[in-house]
C-alpha cells in the first residue's frame, strides 16, 4: 500500500522519515537493500513546496550481517551443545553468554556480573585472570566453588569481536573425582 512508502509519508504528514529499510526485487531475481530517509521543505510561509531524499544501497551492509548473524548463531549452538561449562564476559566484567551446562550448576545469570554469579562477591575477585586475558594471554588454573564444592579445571582466553572488542572466554573442565582420586592416592601412600 502507498502509505507505507516514504515519498507518500513525507507528503502526507509533512513530517520527515528517517533510515527505512526495503527489499527490492531487481531483474534477473537479486535482490537490493535500500536505507531511505527524507523529510518536507517548507515555504517561508509554511506551504509544502519539495522534499528532498537520501537513498543508500545497504545491501552489502545487509548481507555481511546476515553472514555474521549465522556465524554468531552456529558458534552459540557449538557451546551450548559443549559438554563443559563455557561462559563469555566482557571487560566490564558484564556476562555476555553462559552456556546451558552453567545456568544448571549455578542458575540464571539474571543481569549479574561475574563476580556476583560465581562468587557472590560484590567486586571483582582478587584472583580473576581478566588482566591477563585482556592483554592476551590464555591462562589455566584451578577452582573449587563454593557453591557447588566442586573443583574446575579453567581454562580462558580472549575471544576478538567483530566491532574490535575483546571478550573473556572460560571453559569449567569439571576435574572434582579427578582430585579425589589424587587425594585418596595421597593417603594411601
Amino acid at each position: 500500500p502507498p502509505e507505507q512508502f516514504p515519498f507518500y509519508k513525507v507528503v502526507t504528514t509533512n513530517k520527515p522519515v528517517y533510515v527505512v529499510q526495503y527489499a527490492i526485487e531487481k531483474p534477473g531475481g537479486n535482490w537490493a537493500f535500500l536505507s531511505v530517509s527524507g523529510a518536507p521543505i517548507f515555504e517561508s510561509d509554511g506551504r509544502l513546496n519539495g522534499v528532498v531524499f537520501a537513498i543508500d544501497n545497504v545491501t552489502e551492509e545487509k548481507l555481511a550481517d546476515e553472514v555474521l548473524k549465522k556465524e554468531r548463531d552456529k558458534f552459540k549452538n557449538i557451546l551450548d551443545s559443549m559438554p563443559y561449562g563455557v561462559y563469555i564476559v566482557d571487560n566490564d566484567y558484564n556476562l555476555e553468554y553462559v552456556n546451558p551446562v552453567l545456568e544448571s550448576e549455578f542458575g540464571l545469570v539474571r543481569g549479574q556480573k561475574c563476580h556476583k554469579f560465581f562468587h557472590d562477591r560484590q567486586g571483582s575477585c582478587p584472583w580473576c585472570t581478566h588482566a591477563e586475558v585482556f592483554s592476551g594471554k590464555s591462562v589455566r588454573w584451578e577452582w573449587t566453588s563454593s557453591h557447588n564444592h566442586k573443583t574446575y579445571e579453567l581454562f580462558d582466553t580472549p575471544v576478538y569481536n567483530a566491532d574490535g572488542s575483546i571478550s573473556k572466554l572460560e571453559i569449567f573442565f569439571d576435574i572434582t573425582e579427578r582430585k579425589r582420586f589424587e587425594e585418596e592416592l595421597k593417603r594411601t601412600n
